[in-house]
């Protein structure tokens, strides 16, 4: 006589769809955490913490959205290298994840998210933007949103989803 072997709910959670498209984000988030405060301030951050300090909806070289992170970095965690820069890791998980929703969205299966994400994992860039606060570790993730947004008024037709689009376009 055999024995039925059932699967666990905790294991089914592992290895369900949802999870297995936050092991890449998770991985360049751990990565990000290793080597987060190895180097001293850039140059530009140190600008960006200053205009944290006069925070207004507009600068003459930026959007206001970096001063706000800064802003908002120094508020909840204090002056660290690791705060300032906690951001922009999450940022870049965010858009490791946010490629294999994409991926999903646009039809492909589980190795098509894979190979989508593995792409922006191993892309230098990538992994130099989300290592320092910059603007552009979190206008990355802003289009990205915005392209998968616009994604899914296509796929669903669901005209709610301009308003979010419009909302995270007027922020970024």
């Amino acid at each position: 006589m055999t024995a039925m072997r059932t699967t666990s709910p905790f294991r089914a959670a592992l290895t369900s769809d949802s999870a297995l498209l936050l092991y890449p984000a998770i991985f360049k988030l751990l990565l990000h955490l290793t080597t987060i405060s190895r180097y001293g301030f850039f140059r530009d951050e140190l600008y960006f913490i200053a205009c944290g300090e006069h925070l207004a909806w507009g600068y003459v070289d930026m959007a206001p959205m970096v001063a706000w992170v800064a802003a908002l970095s120094r508020w909840l965690m204090g002056d660290s290298l690791f705060a300032l820069r906690i951001l922009p890791a999450l940022a870049g998980a965010a858009l490791v994840w946010l490629t294999g929703v994409i991926a999903r969205e646009l039809g492909g299966g589980s190795i098509a998210a894979f190979v989508a994400q593995l792409a922006v994992l191993a892309g230098g860039v990538y992994l130099a933007i989300h290592n320092f606060l910059s603007m552009n570790a979190f206008e990355q993730v802003l289009w990205t949103l915005a392209g998968y947004l616009v994604i899914r008024i296509i796929n669903t037709g669901n005209q709610n989803c301009g308003y979010g689009l419009g909302l995270w376009l007027a922020w970024g």
